[in-house]
């Protein structure tokens, strides 16, 4: 019972606002440029022979269609990145882990470090895959990488332009992650009475 009271309540605000609005809306709105020059919008006709106002229409904005400044187009951006010089990241590796090694102790943190030729260019970032998952793009040649556990992993890091385009990949690093095992001596045998 409440709950209609305030369902029919909420509609009946809604429609009060729509109706006010709509005639506020329906009005005539009259210019009035005063002697020091400022100007004045009323809703009352200041003299008999006054025209009225024409405002310009509402503004509408659709949420499905970008606007400028709100995404790069991405012919664009390739077109900017043929614009800017070549360089070239043959020989990016990574440095560690190395490759085969085995990683004791990493509670599921390992430290990745590449090495680049030469610094990285503009807008080029390094995105590091573990076992085909692409991480975000950085710029920097350390990464820090959770939740990796037990087992082999194979880890390969790419030259990634702001387009996303991959400009250099390094060879893959196989790398182990090892934990100890536990083991408990069995449980003591009862002996009969």
């Amino acid at each position: 019972m409440v709950n209609r009271r305030i369902t029919g309540f909420v509609c009946l605000v809604v429609i009060l606002a729509l109706v006010s609005f709509q005639s506020v809306m329906a009005k005539e709105y009259y210019k009035v440029v005063r002697a020091d020059g400022s100007i004045e919008y009323t809703t009352s006709k200041p003299s008999a022979n006054a025209e009225a106002a024409k405002l310009p229409g509402l503004s509408v904005i659709s949420p499905d269609r970008s606007y400028a400044g709100d995404e790069e187009d991405p012919e664009n951006a390739e077109d900017e990145e043929e614009n800017l010089p070549k360089i070239n990241y043959t020989g990016i590796a990574i440095e560690s882990p190395e490759e085969q090694e085995n990683l004791w102790g990493t509670e599921g943190s390992i430290t990745v470090s590449v090495g680049l030729p030469v610094d990285l260019g503009l807008d080029h970032k390094i995105q590091i895959n573990l076992d085909g998952i692409d991480y975000p793009a950085l710029a920097s040649t350390t990464f820090t990488l959770n939740d990796v556990y037990r087992g082999e992993h194979k880890l390969i890091a790419k030259v990634v332009s702001s387009s996303g385009k991959i400009l250099a990949t390094s060879p893959a690093r196989t790398f182990h992650i090892m934990m100890a095992n536990v083991v408990r001596p069995a449980p003591p045998i009862p002996t009969p009475r």
